[in-house]
């Protein structure tokens, strides 16, 4: 049943399955979010559905956002404003012309009513307000980095109730549900659909501190229950764990992990996110005995392996 909250662009429920890439002692399932039909998939195309479904009811002219030259977030706002046939204005956090050549970023200049402008990610606050002053005369919607937005999150609530679902089929219980943690949007979906499942959610921090994860993960979580009018004894926040590798770095370990994972089980994982997590993600396992069945959620980005 299609929510009234938000509008179709993803016709398909993304596979789960248990992969032949192993761990000692733990099973590795994955949700193949980057499968999703619409705009290259992930996590952002679910998004997509509750903020196109924002745009038609405010009748916006455009939409504006924001995003790095790796942004999944970019790629699939564009997609849309063409899909609603409305303008996109996109302004884009980059120090170096060299990556613009690749990646997201190319498959945006394919399409059309999108217009890019460009600053440096130390003057992105004072930029942004600045460019959205200067749009008082339009009728347009302000879309948050990421997308990080309650009704987005609110994705990943219907998301958890697909994961119940893939568990009934698999005959399996998730100990743990392991994601790319950037804005937090994605992951406060999760922990507040699962919040009575005895699954925890446990972010990798793709970007930012632990701690500033949390309080956004927190943050949209009091959100949602009050979207849902219920009411909560104390403040659940899942678990977030550090990368060492800063955020849009490439290295060696991230380029084996792909290939093991593309070797044993067929797919690739996007160099900037979940790459990156899914490395944390056995290293952490590798050193704690706490789960015996993980759930990996791959949230897209296949566009950044090109």
């Amino acid at each position: 049943m299609i929510s009234n909250k938000k509008i179709q662009l993803i016709h398909n429920v993304s596979s789960c399955y248990k992969m032949k890439y192993s761990l000692p002692k733990v099973n590795i399932y994955v949700k193949r979010d980057d499968t999703l039909d619409f705009a290259f998939g992930g996590n952002k195309a679910r998004f997509a559905e509750y903020i196109g479904k924002i745009a038609v009811e405010k009748n916006v002219e455009k939409i504006i956002s924001f995003g790095s030259i790796h942004s999944n977030h970019i790629r699939v706002i564009a997609c849309l404003c063409n899909y609603l046939g409305i303008a996109c204005d996109l302004i884009i956090l980059t120090d170096d012309n060299e990556s613009r050549k690749s990646g997201n970023f190319t498959l945006i200049s394919h399409l059309d009513n999108v217009e890019l402008v460009y600053c440096r990610s130390s003057e992105a606050h004072d930029f942004i307000d600045s460019f959205l002053a200067s749009q008082k005369l339009c009728n347009y919607l302000w879309v948050p980095g990421g997308g990080h937005m309650k009704e987005s999150a609110l994705s990943y609530v219907e998301v958890a109730e697909e994961i119940q679902m893939h568990e009934k089929e698999l005959d399996v219980h998730f100990d743990a549900v392991f994601l790319p943690c950037g804005t937090g949007t994605t992951m406060a979906g999760l922990v507040f659909g699962l919040q009575n499942c005895n699954t925890d959610v446990v972010g990798v921090s793709v970007a930012r501190p632990i701690d500033r994860c949390l309080i956004e993960v927190n943050n949209l979580f009091n959100e949602l229950a009050l979207e849902k009018s219920e009411v909560h004894e104390k403040k659940i926040y899942g678990n977030v764990i550090p990368s060492a590798i800063p955020y849009g770095t490439q290295s060696e370990s991230i380029s084996s992990i792909i290939k093991n994972v593309a070797i044993t089980d067929g797919f690739f994982l996007d160099p900037v996110y979940n790459a990156k997590s899914f490395l944390r993600m056995s290293e952490y396992l590798n050193s704690n005995d706490k789960y015996k069945n993980v759930l990996y959620l791959n949230t897209g980005g296949s566009p950044n392996l090109f």
